[in-house]
C-alpha cells in the first residue's frame, strides 16, 4: 500500500520488516520476496550496487525453493538492472527468463520480456529480430488488452521500419501508437510516440515547406515535454538531438526557428492533430524549393 501510495521510505521499511519476520520464522519463500522489494527500493533511491547485491540472493533463495515464477521475476528485474549499463548481460537475463515465463502461462511477463527484447534488438540495429519480438509482443499485449504494451510494440515495429528504409510502413505503426496513447490519455507514452513521429517527419522532409511544418511539430513536442516536465532518457535525448540538427542543416534557418517557436504555443490536442495530419501527408520529399 506504501508503494500505491508513492511513499518508498514507509514502503522500503514494510518490507525490511517483513525480511526480519521471515529470516525468524525460516519462510525462505518470503525471504526471496522481501528482499526483491527492497531491492527494488534501493534501485528507485539509487544504490544500484545494493540493489543487485539484493536481486542475486533473492534469486538464489528462488532457485534453491524451485519457485519458477519467482526465479523468472528476478531474472528480469536483473534484465532491466542491466539494459542500460551491459545490454549483452541483460539479453542474457531476458533471454532466460522467456520460456520460464512462457511455460507457466505469464502472458503479460512473456509480453513485457519481448519487449525488452525487441528494444535490445534495435539497439543492435537488428531490425529484423526486433521485428519478430515485437510482433509477438503486439499479439500479446492485444490478447491481454494492455495499453502500455501495445503502445510499446507499435514504437519499436515502427522504429525497426525505418531502420529498413521503409518510412511509410514505419509513419503506420507510429500513427497508431500516437492515437492509442493519446486516447489512453498517458502523458509519457503519448509525449514518447511524439518524439518518433517528430523524428520521421524530420527525416523524410525534403522541401523547405515540410521542413517547417516538421519544425513547428518538434517545436510544439518539445513545449509539451516542458510544460508537463517528462524528461527524456539519455539515449533518447541523443538520438532526437541528432534528427533535430540534420534536419536544421537541410532548412532555411531562420524560417525553421520560426516555425519552432510557433509551434511552442500549440495544445496538447493541436499538437496530436498535427502530428496525425502529417503522418497522412503524401507531399513529395524528392526536391528542394527554392525562392
Amino acid at each position: 500500500m506504501a508503494q500505491l501510495l508513492n511513499d518508498p521510505a514507509a514502503a522500503r521499511s514494510c518490507f525490511e520488516q517483513s525480511l526480519l519476520h521471515a529470516r525468524e520464522a525460516s519462510f525462505l519463500g518470503g525471504v526471496a520476496f522481501a528482499l526483491r522489494n527492497i531491492g527494488l527500493m534501493a534501485a528507485q533511491q539509487g544504490d544500484q550496487a545494493q540493489a543487485f547485491a539484493l536481486y542475486q540472493e533473492s534469486l538464489d533463495l528462488y532457485r534453491q525453493l524451485d519457485i519458477q515464477g519467482g526465479i523468472g521475476i528476478l531474472l528480469q528485474t536483473l534484465g532491466d538492472v542491466w539494459a542500460d549499463q551491459d545490454a549483452a548481460r541483460a539479453e542474457a537475463y531476458y533471454r532466460e527468463s522467456l520460456p520460464i515465463f512462457r511455460a507457466i502461462g505469464y502472458e503479460q511477463l512473456t509480453a513485457m520480456t519481448l519487449g525488452d527484447l525487441a528494444e535490445l534488438a534495435l539497439r543492435r540495429r537488428s531490425a529484423l529480430e526486433a521485428r519478430e519480438y515485437a510482433e509477438e509482443c503486439l499479439v500479446l499485449g492485444r490478447v491481454i488488452d494492455s495499453p502500455e504494451l501495445i503502445v510499446d510494440a507499435l514504437l519499436v515495429l515502427g522504429s525497426g521500419a525505418r531502420l529498413e528504409g521503409e518510412r511509410e510502413r514505419a509513419g503506420v505503426y507510429y500513427r497508431e501508437s500516437l492515437q492509442r496513447a493519446y486516447a489512453w490519455g498517458d502523458a509519457r507514452w503519448t509525449t514518447k510516440a511524439l518524439d518518433r513521429v517528430v523524428e520521421l517527419v524530420l527525416e523524410k522532409a525534403g522541401t523547405y515547406s515540410a521542413l517547417r511544418r516538421a519544425a513547428l511539430l518538434a517545436g510544439a513536442a518539445e513545449a509539451l515535454r516542458e510544460r508537463l516536465a517528462i524528461p527524456r532518457a539519455a539515449k533518447d535525448q541523443t538520438e532526437h538531438e541528432r534528427s533535430v540538427a540534420a534536419a536544421y542543416e537541410r532548412a532555411d534557418g531562420a524560417a525553421f526557428e520560426a516555425a519552432w517557436a510557433e509551434g511552442e504555443a500549440l495544445s496538447l490536442d493541436q499538437v496530436v492533430a498535427a502530428a496525425l495530419a502529417l503522418l497522412e501527408s503524401r507531399t513529395p520529399q524528392c526536391q528542394q524549393e527554392h525562392g
